[in-house]
């Protein structure tokens, strides 16, 4: 009987550890690529030739690619900080395409995808009543490498 009853015990406690852990939120820290939602007839994500840079120093860069010749130009840099578990201000430092937002801080609603793979966001313009939203992937720029190419290296 109390064999029985120490092992249910044990596995009481067991169970208890495991709802106990909390799930951890992702990062915002990375390299995201936007998205946009593509419907025909089948709903899709498609990958836009825009990426943002959240560094572990609070820095972060817009990149986007310029058409003509298929390079990266800077849209976009300055600091961030996180304020809370579902917004982080970016400041402006540099705006290629909106000067007058440049020194302003931007306030950025954001909530991920439960694998944490997704970002979507919102915000308002400082200065402007136009609002956004805009789905960025968490990516890498390294390719996967096969042990044949960790050798050339």
């Amino acid at each position: 009987m109390r064999k029985n009853f120490f092992s249910l015990l044990v596995a009481v406690m067991i169970c208890n550890a495991g709802f106990a852990q909390k799930k951890q939120k992702p990062s915002l820290t990375g390299i995201w690529q936007m998205c946009m939602i593509v419907n025909n007839g089948e709903e899709r994500l498609v990958s836009m030739p825009i990426l943002k840079f959240l560094s572990t120093d609070k820095h972060f860069y817009n990149l986007i690619t310029d058409r003509s010749s298929g390079f990266f130009k800077v849209s976009g840099t300055g600091t961030y900080k996180e304020t809370s578990d579902s917004t982080y201000v970016e400041y402006l430092d540099y705006m290629a395409f909106d000067k007058d937002s440049e020194g302003q801080g931007n306030v950025m609603t954001y909530h991920f995808s439960e694998d944490g793979n997704l970002m979507f966001v919102s915000f308002t313009m400082p200065g402007s009543q136009s609002s956004g939203k805009e789905i960025w992937r968490r990516t890498s720029l390294l390719p996967a490498m096969s042990s044949k190419n960790k050798k050339q290296l």
